[in-house]
């Protein structure tokens, strides 16, 4: 997806909703969608969580309560974002997302092993499920467990050959201690991208993990400009440690809102 597209799918997505919430003004989860496109396009979370608010008390669902649950945490609010996760799972217990999502807002907090039991539980309802492989494994490639790192990411890349993948390729062979492989796997990532969208945040986080410094933070600056929602949990991101304290990295943490 060309990154010039975001402008107009802004538009027509605020139309749709727009709509949505004119034929039933009391539309829970098209508020809650709503909520989620000004944090995200507008990076206004007081207007954003007015409209969280207002679409729970309206009724919204598990969709919702979910992604009220991870913004709050990318806003340090962690108590309150495992709350509102345990709603969504209350709401919808097969539900991956709200899962998912908790053991995104689990990794922000530091609570490796609690995050680990939430994408291994995901993992024994559906020993398929890319995101919860992909998870394991980059958390096994930062605590150096390279055996466990490279069964999770190169089964992800064999499930699902593809850019997304191939980046974690690249934790799993640093790990090994392999770097001039991992860099010719991030080139390769990098290359395959220029033939559809692909997520700058995610290269700013491998070239983190391969000290480039300079590389991360112009890839940072990528995804706030595509506004990625993955822009928002940067402030969380433990690979991140490095260049935390830069002025640049703060001023990209200024530019989206995030609380400093």
């Amino acid at each position: 997806r060309d990154l010039h597209s975001f402008p107009t799918r802004r538009s027509s997505d605020l139309a749709a909703l727009a709509k949505a919430l004119q034929v039933n003004p009391s539309s829970g989860e098209a508020r809650g969608l709503l909520a989620n496109l000004i944090e995200v396009y507008d990076w206004d979370w007081p207007r954003a969580e007015r409209e969280f608010r207002r679409a729970i008390a309206d009724g919204a669902q598990a969709p919702t309560h979910s992604l009220y649950g991870s913004l709050l945490g990318t806003r340090g609010r962690f108590r309150e974002a495992e709350a509102q996760l345990r709603l969504a799972q209350d709401m919808d217990p097969l539900g991956m997302g709200p899962r998912y999502n908790q053991s995104v807002v689990f990794d922000m907090e530091g609570k490796d092993e609690e995050s680990k039991r939430v994408l291994r539980g995901m993992l024994e309802i559906n020993p398929d499920l890319i995101d919860a492989r992909f998870g394991l494994g980059v958390q096994a490639a930062l605590e150096h467990d390279c055996g466990e790192a490279r069964k999770q990411l190169e089964w992800c890349y064999r499930k699902f050959p593809a850019p997304v993948t191939k980046f974690g390729l690249i934790y799993s062979a640093a790990c090994d201690g392999h770097r001039e492989q991992a860099r010719q796997y991030l080139k390769e990532a990098l290359e395959a991208s220029n033939k559809g969208y692909n997520s700058p945040s995610q290269a700013a986080v491998a070239h983190a993990f391969l000290g480039d410094k300079e590389a991360a933070l112009s890839f940072l600056e990528k995804s706030a400009d595509a506004h990625e929602v993955s822009i928002l949990f940067i402030k969380y991101e433990p690979l991140f440690d490095g260049i935390r304290s830069d002025p640049r990295f703060v001023a990209i943490e200024r530019r989206v809102g995030l609380p400093l």
